[in-house]
């Protein structure tokens, strides 16, 4: 029985003491609460710690009030004469509270004689003092040229040290017909004021797919068909260039490249083919038994993974040196009448050039000589003038120097003996005295 009785008593005194414990434990961490903007100046006040708890302000020096820390460098200190908390250095949010959405830090103060512990919290609140930023500043991308609208293509998301809505809230792509950018819905646009931003450049190649089959142009037919006749003479000897066959291809690089064979030919030891010119040439000099017609037929793939292809036909007729020649008299004139028409074009061209030349040299002429007439006739007199030319004849007499300005006298025409008609008279320069006869 007694030991029943003491098992309640012990459990009793138990949750004496638990209530205890938590009431001291109520009492030791009993908080304030305060909150300061990051980046804030040295020496800011926080809050009047003194004045919040209810102590006596007079007595924090004498029981030495201070923050316990092991921070070198604290964030805060209280002053012992007013109580007052205040921030020591610049507080930078994203460094003490890295990728936390809210950023409290808790500091414990301590009164000595007797000892008393209170705990103080500050929340940092954030500000938009960083800017987003991408991994690279610059992406490179690579797509097929058939790949079909609407494929998702992953960006890296762009990184802001800031929190709630001061982190990335939108991407933005520049304008264009070919691309757009989604990101998930993240509400409403509660960004900063003003909000920051950065920008990647994406450089987007379109790689080339094997979509295009080789494209013959040379020999193609009347009706379309890559088909050609050619004729060489029977007495050609071994590397006589027969023809070319031509083709290209709408692909580019690897794609676009082409290689020729020959798939059938009457005689593998006439012909030849270069795999990548395509001429044909002949191999041997013909003899009595070789056939008067042969039939070749070129294959053309281009070198892409899944190549594609095309084939043209040439029917090569050996001939007589004189039906040959012949033959190539009638592709000599045709080449002869076009030469002909381009001289003809030539010399229309060189000849409107000429023409145009010489127009210009008279037009210059022509301003010339009109320049010439305007300027004499400032100085010719127009009424009862014959027509002779002008001169001019100058002498001395005693210190004065004269110019006698007119038209060519006529025969039997005189000057009156002291007259000074027609004369114009010049300052002596020379200083020299006497006459000249005339």
């Amino acid at each position: 029985m007694e030991q029943r009785r003491r098992e309640p008593g012990r459990a009793h005194g138990c949750l004496v003491s638990c209530l205890v414990a938590v009431l001291l434990w109520s009492v030791a961490t009993a908080q304030l609460r305060y909150s300061i903007s990051e980046e804030v100046n040295e020496g800011t006040v926080v809050g009047n710690v003194a004045k919040d708890l209810g102590l006596d302000k007079n007595t924090l020096r004498e029981r030495k009030y201070r923050i316990v820390s092991s921070n070198a460098d604290p964030l805060f200190h209280v002053n012992q004469n007013d109580g007052i908390l205040y921030v020591s250095r610049k507080i930078d949010r994203e460094e003490v509270c890295e990728r936390t959405s809210t950023c409290i830090m808790n500091l414990k103060t301590v009164l000595e004689n007797p000892l008393e512990v209170h705990y103080v919290g500050v929340e940092v609140l954030d500000i938009n003092d960083h800017s987003p930023s991408f991994p690279d500043e610059v992406k490179i991308m690579e797509i097929s040229e058939s790949v079909l609208p609407g494929v998702r293509i992953p960006l890296q998301p762009a990184r802001d040290a800031d929190g709630g809505p001061f982190s990335v809230q939108q991407y933005k792509l520049s304008s264009n017909d070919h691309f757009r950018v989604e990101v998930k819905d993240k509400g409403e646009d509660d960004s900063g004021t003003p909000s920051l931003s950065s920008n990647v450049t994406v450089n987007v190649f379109i790689l080339d797919q094997n979509d295009n089959a080789p494209v013959i142009l040379y020999p193609v037919s009347s009706n379309s068909s890559a088909e050609g006749v050619e004729e060489i003479p029977r007495n050609v000897n071994a590397g006589h260039l027969v023809t070319k066959v031509r083709a290209y291809d709408a692909d580019i690089g690897y794609n676009g490249w082409l290689l020729f064979s020959l798939q059938e030919v009457t005689d593998h030891s006439l012909f030849g083919l270069d795999r990548y010119t395509g001429q044909i040439r002949t191999l041997r000099s013909f003899t009595e038994t070789d056939e008067a017609e042969h039939k070749l037929l070129i294959l053309v793939k281009d070198n892409g993974n899944v190549s594609l292809s095309a084939t043209a036909t040439v029917i090569v007729k050996v001939v007589e040196p004189k039906e040959a020649f012949a033959a190539s008299d009638v592709k000599s004139s045709t080449k002869a009448d076009e030469d002909n028409n381009v001289t003809f074009y030539l010399m229309i061209t060189v000849g409107s050039v000429s023409a145009l030349f010489l127009v210009s040299i008279i037009v210059l002429i022509s301003m010339q000589c009109s320049k010439s007439t305007d300027y004499t006739s400032k100085y010719l007199p127009e009424p009862n003038y014959d027509g002779t030319l002008c001169h001019s004849i100058q002498y001395r007499s005693g210190d004065k120097r004269y110019m006698l300005v007119g038209p060519r006298m006529s025969i039997g025409s005189t000057i009156a003996p002291g007259s000074h008609a027609n004369t114009l008279m010049l300052p002596d320069r020379r200083g020299i005295s006497g006459e000249r006869e005339i």
